[in-house]
């Protein structure tokens, strides 16, 4: 699909409509710097730090990716599993 894994799986904001009247809860997990969470604040956002287990709600990511060598023209496989799961990428030989 020519997309890089890695920019999928990067920390990131998850925002939360809540019921009406519209207010809106803006999750920021561990990798944002606290400036950015401020600055949200200060732009009148109801900016909230997720840590440590509550970044389980900002959902899981895990990679698997075929490619070809472009030295040896072999199949090659790459995985890779993001810390917000409890998944892991492991080598198959």
């Amino acid at each position: 699909m020519g997309i890089a894994p890695s920019p999928r799986l990067r920390p990131h904001a998850l925002t939360r409509p809540l019921p009406w009247p519209a207010t809106l809860q803006v999750y920021i997990e561990e990798g944002i710097p606290p400036s950015t969470v401020e600055a949200l604040r200060a732009l009148g956002h109801d900016a909230r730090p997720a840590y440590g287990f509550a970044r389980s709600t900002l959902g899981r990511g895990q990679v698997i990716q075929q490619t070809i060598d472009a030295t040896s023209g072999r199949r090659v496989w790459a995985a890779g599993s993001d810390l917000r799961g409890d998944g892991n990428a492991a080598a198959q030989i």
